[in-house]
């Protein structure tokens, strides 16, 4: 525009250099050490005490490490440090980061942090629990046997009501009775959240230098209190002596163990959930992630393994006084159980935590002390866990463009998410808030969270850079190897699951997936072969219609054209060259001193991300889909399953809405120059023409519209000149 033009009152037009400006405010980590207290902080949570133990037994002790590790080690891992790359070379949240990958990928980062939403609601109820625990430990002390400690959880603390509507009157639904003592608690615990976060990560990296370290030395101190006891042999036996696979057949085929193993590994990590993209996000370009990556996976594992020896030499102490009691009514009296004292390992996750262990604590000296050591333990690694969400939440909506034109501070952003979770999880605060606790948990581990991983991989290995594959191979090659690559990866997963049905085998120990067309064996063999076989035939069809660009005509380069990893590659390149200068992928030389560095990423790092976990998350994802069609989950019904299928159901709408509709998601500038196809637009409503979404005139619009302006005002002028004029002559 011409110099000195003025624009209308109404219109601002930002400062093009606002971005630039931006990132050099972004806030920043004080030290990497703080960065990685905080990440491992958000790794290390409830989960870490009583989900991943109750899981090691349940699936066979030591056994389920085999899954475990290998979850971590080839999905968790991977995923892991992707996510920190992302964060950390795009210096954005969730929805900006992958939408620089794609402007129709930002609904990968809606549908994350819509998840971490739904967790962040009652896993800070469950924090609030542990502090409502850790004062009631201070008193006198109401579980002195186990039945009186599950009376005091079930019926005096949580007031429980289950959601179930039985013809015994055990369960007959909501009464809609709150507990008020667990909703002051929980606003305590969210005034905890709010004061770590409210200056966003100074104030976080401040907090996690207290909530983190003296949880691993409470942790210690008990673990050394419990392995010293009596029959704490027994207990640690119990938790990884036992190696069979008794476990994996608890349900079904055994699969759900692979889906509970990966279930584990995502809440543990916190991928797929925007919080380490977030965080990385605040770090420096040049920063070593990947021993950050490593740091925060297996601090993680150290943690949640210790817990499991502290948590199981204290059942194994119980089960010995069990054991050494006098007469079978004692046993029954103090323990809940006839004459099998064994029984007392089988308690379920939050049983372990708030029933059995706060008794096993009572039964040592200094009881108290002991009690008020473990739930304040329990109540720092929420507290750490807790506001890790929250930050990746408002960082994602603070980063968000529509956020941006809109002029929503990261204060005001902070403050409203944790009101709007406050109240949100006052759900879980009611008579049935167990229930609903134990269905959203499972929806959302099993479903939104492994969703989150296929399309975080697949948008980053199989959308991004796919313009380089275009112009190696040709546009017809690259589209129809990867569509037919889905369809192969699907039509495989339907075959191998479809073709099975549940064999019920009423008084058997569980049911098998052998009544269907073939039994389970023969039908993944089979889904396994018809996904190898679609995918030769993918390659072959993707390599005919092949237009390769001069001097990438070898079959070799044809091949990496059609079906390399560019994404990852772009990553890996900025990560690696970080460190090393100079470096480039896909050569013999740097190739090699990648695969044995523990400061670079190896080539195999983009395979994992582009076929290798897709593939794995793609068939736990149908397997849940299959187990919780044929058998509800829990018992419920569908209708009681209702509230988890709804937060799946709507982060897949969130996901999906940038797909139809990118352009509200856009800045200003980006959005003037996108010329692709959007549903808003083509309905008539163009979000570009609303000053209320933030948007702004372009240039050109701007410049009309200020030229109409200074028309009007020199015609108004000329009007009271000659007006003027006029009264001087009748004057005169």
């Amino acid at each position: 525009m011409e110099e000195g033009r003025r624009l209308p009152e109404n219109i601002v037009v930002p400062d093009e250099n606002a971005v630039d400006q931006e990132e050099i405010d972004r806030q920043r980590w004080s030290s990497r050490s703080v960065f990685i207290l905080a990440a491992i902080g958000s790794a290390v949570g409830l989960g870490n005490v009583w989900r991943f133990p109750y899981l090691v037994t349940k699936y066979g002790g030591g056994t389920f490490l085999i899954p475990y590790l290998i979850c971590l080690v080839f999905i968790g891992m991977p995923i892991l440090l992707m996510e920190l790359a992302l964060g950390q070379v795009f210096q954005g949240g969730d929805v900006e980061a992958f939408g620089a990958l794609n402007p129709r990928c930002r609904g990968i980062g809606l549908m994350s942090i819509f998840s971490t939403f739904i967790i962040i609601g009652y896993y800070a109820v469950i924090n609030t629990w542990s502090l409502c625990y850790t004062f009631v430990s201070m008193g006198s002390i109401p579980w002195t046997t186990v039945p009186d400690s599950s009376s005091y959880f079930y019926n005096d603390f949580l007031e429980y009501s289950s959601i179930k509507h039985s013809e015994d009157g055990t369960g007959h639904g909501s009464d809609w009775n709150g507990s008020w003592k667990i909703i002051m608690g929980m606003f305590a615990t969210w005034l905890c959240i709010y004061l770590c976060v409210f200056k966003g990560v100074r104030s976080a990296g401040e907090a996690v230098k207290f909530t983190m370290p003296i949880p691993i030395v409470l942790l210690l101190m008990l673990l050394f209190a419990a392995v010293t006891k009596p029959g704490a042999d027994d207990g640690l036996d119990q938790y990884i002596g036992h190696w069979s696979t008794d476990g994996f057949k608890t349900q079904a085929d055994g699969s759900n163990v692979w889906t509970a193993a990966t279930g584990q590994v995502f809440f543990s990590l916190g991928v797929t959930m925007g919080v380490m993209t977030a965080y990385s996000s605040f770090n420096p370009e040049n920063q070593n992630i990947v021993m950050d990556e490593k740091f925060i996976s297996l601090g993680d594992f150290f943690i949640a393994f210790c817990s499991g020896f502290t948590i199981y030499s204290l059942l194994g102490h119980t089960v010995y006084n069990c054991n050494n009691e006098p007469s079978t009514a004692n046993i029954t009296e103090l323990y809940g159980v006839t004459d099998n004292c064994d029984e007392l390992y089988e308690g379920k996750s939050l049983g372990l935590a708030f029933i059995m262990f706060p008794y096993g604590l009572s039964t040592i000296p200094g009881g108290h002390f002991w009690c008020v050591c473990f739930f304040s333990m329990l109540f720092l690694l929420g507290i750490d866990s807790a506001f890790s969400m929250i930050e990746a939440i408002t960082t994602v909506v603070s980063d968000m463009e529509l956020a941006k034109r809109l002029s929503w501070s990261k204060p005001s952003v902070t403050q409203a998410t944790c009101l709007v979770c406050f109240m949100f999880g006052t759900i879980y605060t009611m008579d049935t808030g167990l229930d609903n606790f134990d269905i959203v948990d499972h929806y959302v581990n099993t479903y939104n969270l492994l969703t989150c991983g296929f399309v975080e991989c697949y948008a980053t290995a199989w959308i991004y850079k796919i313009e380089d594959q275009i112009a190696r191979v040709g546009e017809r090659c690259v589209y129809t190897y990867n569509a037919l690559c889905l369809m192969s990866l699907i039509v495989a997963v339907a075959i191998g699951f479809g073709s099975t049905q549940l064999e019920r085998n009423p008084g058997l120990e569980r049911d098998k997936w052998n009544d269907g067309a073939l039994d389970v064996s023969t039908a993944g063999l089979v889904g396994t072969l018809t996904g190898l076989g679609l995918w030769g035939i993918s390659t072959i069809i993707g390599y005919c219609l092949a237009e390769p660009a001069e001097g990438q005509d070898s079959a070799l380069q044809i091949l990496w054209g059609m079906g390399g990893w560019p994404g990852p590659d772009f990553l890996r390149t900025h990560v690696n060259a970080q460190h090393h200068e100079g470096w480039t992928p896909n050569t013999w030389a740097t190739e090699r001193a990648a695969l044995f560095s523990w400061t670079t990423i190896p080539c195999y790092w983009g395979f994992f991300i582009k076929y290798l976990i897709p593939t794995m998350l793609m068939t736990m994802l149908a397997n849940g889909i299959r187990e919780d069609y044929y058998t509800p989950y829990g018992g419920f019904t569908t209708a009681e399953n209702g509230i988890g299928l709804a937060c799946y159901i709507i982060g897949v709408i969130m996901m999906i809405t940038p797909v139809f509709c990118p352009v509200v998601f856009m800045s200003n500038k980006e959005a003037r120059k996108f010329e692709g196809w959007d549903l808003m637009i083509a309905l008539g409503f163009d979000p570009k023409e609303k000053e209320w979404l933030g948007f702004y005139p372009d240039e050109q619009t701007v410049a009309i519209t200020a030229d109409t302006k200074e028309d009007v005002e020199k015609e108004g002028l000329e009007l009271q000149k000659m007006e003027e004029t006029e009264n001087e002559n009748e004057e005169v």
